[in-house]
């Protein structure tokens, strides 16, 4: 009976650290999900800028124009998306600091992918700048 006890608590115990390592998994792929969506948002923020540009044109020439600027939607777009995959960002690392308690692994295994959502979060707020100046 001894033998059945101490065999079922490291089949818990590694049990509960694959449940640990598919939560941080599952952790990494939402930002990853996040940052394509935000990339995709700033994207289609870049291209409405320009795009926009010339309609805005015309529309100015006509009196119908509803802003003075042609950057607003691009602004607003690149903004948003640079805010959005700040805060995701921060909501991964936080819910990845509770885990990181249990496993000790938690915080080596995001890291890459936290260190891309910064790189693109200094992208969006680089891109919302130079929108901002032009």
């Amino acid at each position: 009976m001894e033998k059945s006890e101490s065999n079922s608590l490291p089949e818990s115990n590694v049990k509960n650290q694959s449940a640990l390592e598919a939560t941080v998994y599952a952790l990494e792929r939402t930002l990853l999900a996040w940052i394509r969506t935000t990339l995709a948002l700033l994207g289609s923020g870049i291209a409405l800028d320009k795009g926009m540009e010339y309609i805005h044109q015309t529309r100015v020439l006509s009196g119908t124009a509803l802003f003075e600027n042609a950057h607003v939607i691009g602004i607003v777009l690149s903004c948003f998306s640079t805010l959005l995959l700040f805060l995701s960002t921060l909501f991964s690392y936080q819910r990845l600091a509770r885990l990181a308690d249990q496993l000790d692994a938690g915080r080596k295994a995001i890291f890459p992918v936290i260190a891309t959502a910064c790189l693109v979060i200094l992208l969006g707020a680089t891109i919302s700048i130079l929108l901002l100046i032009s």
